[in-house]
């Protein structure tokens, strides 16, 4: 059986959104998703908000585990009065969650996201956006 791409989207939407410094930082709370995306946001989005793309999905099986990687990306937008620290603060706390982050996933086990790549936040028009890369680690069972 192949690794659903779905389950591990919708896996990662609700580890993220759920009572940690990352959700509050885009809006939400303990009981309440905040501005998490898949994909693309709405036209005129409320600050802040972060949208998260799967950029590649790798198989990583070998003879007796079905294994995956898949690069996810996270694009972190703030409104220009709010500034650059305010980017960062929230890639600060999107990296706290995801580092301490093991979760287990309808029919994976252990699946882990590590940072593999961040760059500095840029002025794009009215707001300043940073992008994050995540890799996410695991095995179907």
């Amino acid at each position: 059986m192949a690794v659903d791409l779905v389950d591990i989207t919708t896996a990662v939407y609700d580890f993220l959104t759920g009572d940690n410094a990352f959700n509050t930082a885009i809006g939400g709370d303990a009981s309440t998703a905040g501005r998490l995306r898949f994909s693309q946001a709405d036209k005129n989005e409320t600050y802040p908000y972060a949208v998260y793309h799967i950029i590649s999905f790798n198989d990583d099986s070998n003879m007796t585990n079905d294994g995956y990687k898949i690069r996810f990306q996270f694009d972190i937008l703030e409104s220009e009065e709010a500034g650059a620290r305010a980017c960062m603060d929230i890639s600060d706390a999107l990296r706290d969650v995801l580092s301490r982050a093991v979760y287990t996933i309808t029919n994976h086990t252990q699946t882990q996201l590590r940072m593999d790549n961040e760059l500095p936040p840029a002025l794009e028009g009215t707001s300043w956006r940073q992008v994050c890369d995540y890799v996410a680690t695991g095995l179907r069972n």
